[in-house]
């Protein structure tokens, strides 16, 4: 019979103090510990639901900029910044969960790795244990003990039969619990996966709304320069009216303008239109007048190449009480001084403007070709010049009223209550930033 090598006495008491340790149990701690991460993960993630609530909740904040006052405009633009502030930082705590989830992917796949490496380990002792148990089975092991020099009481040789025993028991034992532990692994694996998944995608939905909120800015940039040439056209028109009240309103919309968020880059300029003209306007003074023609009846107005552009010239405009407007709104502007008349308002001011001398002023301050006069952003000037056409003023459609001599500047001014009573009737209707702007559209 072959002599078997076994472990002396020590070694046994210890092998059968620790046989209660169960291995099992040791796994399942392990298995486990993936669960927590990714449930903190799940639990931080704002929902892509509660993302476009918060975005939609400001659709009401939306003004006209065109006709809005300017502190009604200022609030539209604290509101969209603090909105972008806000969702910058949602933005970045969302592509940094998404981080941490990935992050927790690739430790939860290294973690089950590990423990199918364990499980083949285990799978190769299960059988080298059962060729072992094939060639040689158990009862002759314990016939062996049983002949050993070393066992020289009883009770160590049944210790060492039962160790023996266990043994080749157990490791069938350890290969089922890292099998169990494999699994869970696996799952937490996928559970993490899915997690990382949806982190992405509420990332991916917080950038969606962080770029329709800077849609949003790029759209109010454009509105603001809109706003900004209808401004200054206005102011230049304003000068032969009230020339103090024209340099304020320019200082005001500058400054709002410059409060607002970047224009989009120039657009580049289309090169097969034609140069607009270089006839300069035939006054003789640096602000063209607004009531009445240049002489000789307007023959060397300059005009723009066919280009729907919307320059008006004064072949189609018409004095009415010494106002100058399209001869298509002649009789209502007749009918409106002539009820302010009867109400007790002597009513006057300023209405068409020539644009020539913008078109010259914007060759100056914008550029020489086509697109810089015509279609440059009036902000990307230097110093900021309207572009022609774009005024109620140059379409002969506005009036800027003056009562008694004195602009109407405010709202509680007798004859603008007259005329925010009256005016509408006859066609024409306010801008709400400027008390003594009327036109056929409001603009």
């Amino acid at each position: 019979m072959d002599r078997v090598n076994l472990p002396d006495r020590r070694a046994v008491e210890r092998m059968m103090t620790a046989r209660g340790t169960s291995t099992r149990g040791r796994w399942r701690l392990l298995a486990s510990t993936a669960v927590g991460v990714v449930c903190l993960l799940a639990g931080s993630l704002p929902s892509a639901a509660q993302s476009a609530d918060h975005d939609h909740s400001h659709d009401s904040d939306e003004v006209d900029v065109l006709t809005a006052t300017r502190e009604e405009v200022r609030q539209a633009l604290a509101r969209l910044d603090e909105r972008y502030a806000e969702q910058r930082q949602v933005v970045e705590q969302a592509e940094q969960t998404a981080r941490e989830a990935a992050d927790e992917v690739e430790r939860a796949e290294a973690r089950v790795a590990l423990a199918e490496h364990e499980v083949e380990q285990a799978r190769e002792t299960v059988a080298r244990y059962a060729v072992e148990a094939y060639m040689r089975p158990p009862a002759q092991d314990s016939l062996r003990v049983l002949s050993v020099t070393q066992a020289d009481d009883a009770a160590y040789a049944s210790s060492v039969i039962e160790i023996m025993t266990e043994e080749r028991y157990r490791v069938v034992d350890v290969l089922v619990g890292k099998r169990v532990a494999a699994d869970k692994e696996r799952a937490k694996a996928k559970q993490a996966s899915q997690r990382a998944k949806e982190a992405a995608s509420a990332a991916q939905s917080e950038l969606v709304s962080l770029d329709r909120i800077r849609a949003q800015q790029r759209e109010l940039a454009a509105s603001l320069d809109d706003r900004l040439d209808a401004a200054l056209a206005e102011s230049a028109a304003l000068a032969a009216v009230d020339e103090e009240m024209s340099e304020e309103l320019a200082a005001q919309e500058l400054a709002l303008r410059d409060a607002g968020p970047a224009s989009a880059p120039s657009a580049a300029p289309v090169a097969d239109r034609p140069s607009p003209p270089t006839t300069r306007p035939s006054a003789t003074t640096t602000r063209p007048p607004t009531t009445r023609p240049p002489s000789g009846g307007g023959s060397g107005t300059t005009v723009p190449p066919s280009s729907g552009s919307g320059i008006v010239t004064w072949a189609d405009v018409t004095s009415v009480g010494g106002i100058w407007v399209h001869t298509s709104i002649a009789n209502n502007l007749r009918n409106l001084l002539n009820a302010a008349t009867a109400a007790g308002f002597n009513l006057d001011g300023g209405g068409y403007r020539d644009p020539a001398s913008q078109i010259e002023t914007r060759r100056n301050n914008c550029g020489p070709t086509y697109y810089d006069i015509y279609e440059k952003p009036s902000s990307q000037c230097s110093p900021p010049t309207a572009r022609p056409g774009r005024s109620m003023h140059e379409q002969g459609r506005a009036i800027d009223f003056r009562s008694n001599g004195s602009l109407i500047t405010s709202r509680s001014d007798p004859a603008f209550v007259w005329l925010k009573n009256n005016a509408a009737r006859y066609g024409f209707y306010n801008l709400p930033s400027e008390p003594w702007h009327w036109s056929t559209n409001g603009n």
